[in-house]
């Protein structure tokens, strides 16, 4: 019998974050910057929810030369030839 799946405790913050990338977001992917403009969190605040998303696996972050994309997981999968 598989164990019951317990769900995630986010924090308000995180809440924030999840949720844009949830709905205000077309496809689920955004450039950082905007994701953080989006939130209205303190420099604080932003970075300490942002690494509890991505911690929690919530989130894929993406570096292409200077842009940093911000997807939910899934969202940034890359195929190889």
């Amino acid at each position: 019998m598989k164990p019951e799946k317990k769900p995630l405790d986010l924090t308000d913050d995180e809440k924030v974050i999840h949720d844009l990338l949830l709905t205000n977001i077309p496809n689920g992917l955004t450039v950082l910057v905007e994701l953080k403009s989006l939130s209205s969190l303190s420099n604080k605040k932003w970075d300490k929810a942002f690494k509890g998303v991505v911690n929690k696996r919530l989130a894929n972050v993406k570096k292409d030369g200077d842009t940093i994309t911000v997807g939910l997981i899934g969202q940034l999968t890359t195929k190889k030839n």
